[in-house]
């Protein structure tokens, strides 16, 4: 019997590596979008590729020291979760570490050939601080009493399953595409806006997208928890949890008179249906059914992507609404909106997987 439970920990813990494995990937990929866009007109830097390495910023600002730790400190713990039980704790950090280095370099070297772009000493030293920070949680992520504790958490409020854990972290990548405050509260585009001085008539596909992503992530979300728990309790947090983060994001980053842009009368709207209809269909609807509607509303929200498409304001009129306009805000802006359209198509990959993952008249997958 004891065999048995070690067999069956090693095999949890390898399958939990090789999912951050895939997730660190992912994320490096996210972090080449974000420092080399946009990928035109490229030229060769003046004074080398790493002539940057002997220059320091003449102007620097916390927030931009802050961004850049960040930045690399999901890099840092994803490879550290990848690695932990291969390597004894040391040498888990430093090579973690060394790896974050070597990317961030990699960035800042190719960053000199994109114009607009600015590479820096400064950003190398912290990018290679926050990876190390990631680094250094790893191992206490994966301590059993963190991990006892976390395991609780999660079996007490989703459905078991590995393919649960990938709609959760799918649910996470929404929240973060959210982040952007340029985009309406739950919506994946923003209309192109008239002059100010003209008055904004009620757009109705910026509610419609609102109403589309909220039922769909609603019902995700419903799907994935366990029956026993009050979804509208649950749902209504982690909308309040968006928007307080969508609001903290436009203190930072909005003009003084556009702080709270991102919470028009259309998106609230929708948002408010879309929570009402979720709510229902978590009560009323069976496992599949859920799905299904879940989707539906993604493919309609697709569809009225393409066909509102025209009207959508392009990266370079959003930033306009900024008062912080570095070059790392235009890759930020540009790989929020890029994940926040990409997002659908995920999720209905995902939705597939889950559906063929079913057994028949299960619940659980």
């Amino acid at each position: 019997m004891t065999q048995h439970v070690i067999d069956h920990a090693s095999q949890v813990g390898s399958r939990r590596a090789t999912r951050s494995a895939y997730l660190a990937l992912a994320y490096t990929l996210l972090i080449a979008y974000a420092s080399l866009n946009p990928f035109s007109g490229w030229r060769a830097p003046e004074g080398g590729v790493f002539a940057f390495l002997g220059v320091w910023p003449r102007y620097l600002t916390g927030f931009d020291l802050a961004i850049n730790v960040a930045a690399y400190v999901p890099f840092g713990l994803l490879v550290g979760l990848a690695l932990t039980r291969r390597l004894r704790h040391p040498e888990l950090r430093m090579l973690v570490t060394l790896a974050g280095a070597a990317l961030s370099l990699t960035m800042e070297a190719l960053q000199g050939f994109v114009p607009g772009r600015i590479a820096s000493l400064a950003d190398l030293l912290t990018n290679t601080a926050g990876c190390a920070a990631g680094a250094l949680a790893a191992p206490w992520l994966r301590s059993p009493r963190f991990h006892a504790l976390a395991a609780k958490l999660r079996d007490e409020l989703f459905l078991e399953g590995r393919v649960v854990d990938w709609g959760v972290a799918l649910l996470a990548l929404w929240l973060f595409a959210q982040v952007n405050p340029s985009l309406p509260l739950m919506a994946s585009w923003r209309p192109q806006l008239l002059p100010a001085f003209l008055p904004q008539p009620f757009n109705f596909g910026e509610m419609s997208s609102a109403l589309l992503n909220t039922l769909a992530v609603g019902a995700l979300l419903s799907a994935l928890m366990q029956p026993a728990r009050r979804f509208p309790v649950y749902f209504g947090a982690f909308l309040l949890a968006l928007a307080a983060t969508k609001w903290v994001s436009a203190q930072f980053l909005l003009k003084p008179g556009l702080m709270l842009d991102w919470l028009t009368r259309e998106a609230v709207l929708g948002t408010v249906y879309g929570l009402v209809i979720a709510a229902v269909v978590a009560r009323a609807a069976r496992l599949r059914v859920q799905l299904g509607i879940a989707a539906g509303a993604l493919g309609a929200s697709i569809a009225l992507a393409s066909l509102v498409r025209p009207e959508v304001a392009s990266p370079a009129g959003v930033l306009t609404l900024f008062g912080w306009r570095r070059g790392h805000l235009s890759s930020f802006t540009g790989l929020t909106q890029w994940l926040a359209v990409l997002w659908p198509y995920l999720a209905l990959l995902y939705l597939a997987r889950f559906f063929r993952r079913l057994g028949t008249g299960s619940r659980s997958p």
